[in-house]
């Protein structure tokens, strides 16, 4: 598994993001997508790695995803997991999650994707840290290499039911303390561990 690949990345991605924050300025989600993506390929074509597959998802306007991931779990089935991409701005907020006016919204796509294919939808956060009146809390959330550390959360995920619910409730925008740290884990999660969630078990062709 690219353990060593996200243990590596997560924090250099904290870290910029936090210094570009300190500027006010921003950084677009397409750029950071499209540059993990060849990152991840490039890390895993290099050393012969077939037990993670991550690609650019199809119909992003219907079914919902940014990125198709793949990860072989220790059965050798792979799980497909749906991520939709998020990147936050220098205040915590994700600007881009939002309710939309046209229906259906971005969750309720990813919903009928795990329904048609079988599949585990998460929204894949950008995060680093931001001028704040309080410091960030400290982890609390735990994983089979047990409690990541702040800045492994540069690359943070959230189930997609939490942020319908988180939007369902009455919510008209979304920032990272809206589920750090008690809804969000680190993507370490579904990188370097087996997912125990039985559905969307799919082998590879």
């Amino acid at each position: 598994m690219p353990c060593a690949f996200i243990d590596k990345e997560a924090p250099e991605l904290f870290d910029l993001l936090t210094a570009i924050f300190g500027y006010r300025l921003k950084l677009a989600e397409i750029g950071i997508t499209d540059l993990f993506v060849y990152k991840l390929v490039d890390y895993c074509t290099a050393r012969g790695l077939t037990n993670v597959f991550v690609y650019h998802a199809k119909q992003e306007a219907v079914y919902g995803a940014d990125l198709d991931l793949f990860v072989q779990q220790a059965t050798g089935k792979y799980l497909w997991f749906a991520l939709q991409a998020k990147v936050m701005n220098f205040m915590g907020v994700y600007k881009d999650l939002r309710i939309r006016k046209k229906n259906p919204q971005q969750w309720e796509k990813l919903k009928d994707n795990e329904a048609k294919h079988r599949n585990k939808a998460f929204y894949l956060f950008y995060n680093g840290d931001y001028p704040s009146p309080s410091r960030l809390p400290a982890p609390v959330g735990t994983d089979c290499r047990g409690v990541p550390a702040l800045k492994d959360y540069g690359y943070g995920i959230v189930e997609r039911l939490h942020i319908e619910t988180h939007f369902s409730g009455g919510a008209s925008r979304a920032k990272f303390t809206d589920f750090y740290p008690y809804k969000m884990d680190a993507l370490r999660k579904l990188i370097c561990c087996d997912f125990d969630d039985p559905g969307g078990v799919f082998t590879r062709i």
